[in-house]
């Protein structure tokens, strides 16, 4: 791997900029302005990170989002292969960029559960019915749970587009988390 595939890593290590990036890719195409209004920042900082996020290839220039004359508006490059913990092992400011990435992302995951469970019973009974948190078991080797992560990430790749055009079709996240519970402790890794 080359430092240049870390690049886009260490440029989302930053809370403003995993912010700026997530609400780009949940929302959809915005200016430094607006986008500095929704997450309570000034729009100097905002512009001053998008910036650094399109020179990791992580947004772009939305030519075909509204408007005109001097607004530009940004949007979220969506994210290829996500990087792996054996991709990085032995560059220090890449596995340290990757463990805030995930603690970033399990803090995100956690807003919006609690959003969604704050909001759930006044949402139409059919998606009430149709959304889920669950929390499975199962006992497999780390070659298995592998090939577990890459089937369930071609169902989601295959469902990504299958609502286009529907009204009826809501955007939804699906989140997956799957995690040793019972590594023996010499070969549990200590992160400070």
């Amino acid at each position: 791997m080359t430092a240049a595939r870390y690049d886009p890593l260490r440029t989302l290590a930053h809370p403003l900029r995993a912010r700026l990036y997530r609400t780009l890719r949940l929302e959809g195409a915005a200016t430094a302005t607006m986008l500095a209004r929704r997450l309570d920042t000034n729009t100097g900082a905002t512009s001053y990170h998008l910036r650094q996020l399109a020179g990791a290839g992580l947004v772009v220039d939305a030519e075909d989002a509204a408007g005109s004359g001097r607004r530009r508006y940004w949007q979220a490059v969506p994210s290829g292969a996500p990087v792996r913990h054996a991709e990085v092992r032995g560059d220090a400011e890449a596995e340290a960029s990757l463990v805030w990435l995930e603690r970033d992302v399990v803090a995100h995951v956690s807003e919006q559960a609690e959003r969604w469970l704050s909001e759930a019973t006044s949402a139409p009974p059919e998606w009430r019915d149709a959304s889920s948190t669950s929390a499975e078991l199962v006992l497999v080797t780390a070659s298995a749970l592998e090939a577990m992560r890459a089937e369930m990430h071609a169902v989601v790749r295959r469902y990504r587009r299958q609502g286009q055009g529907s009204p009826q079709a809501r955007r939804v996240a699906v989140y997956t988390v799957s995690i040793p519970l019972d590594l023996p402790a010499a070969a549990a890794p200590t992160v400070d």
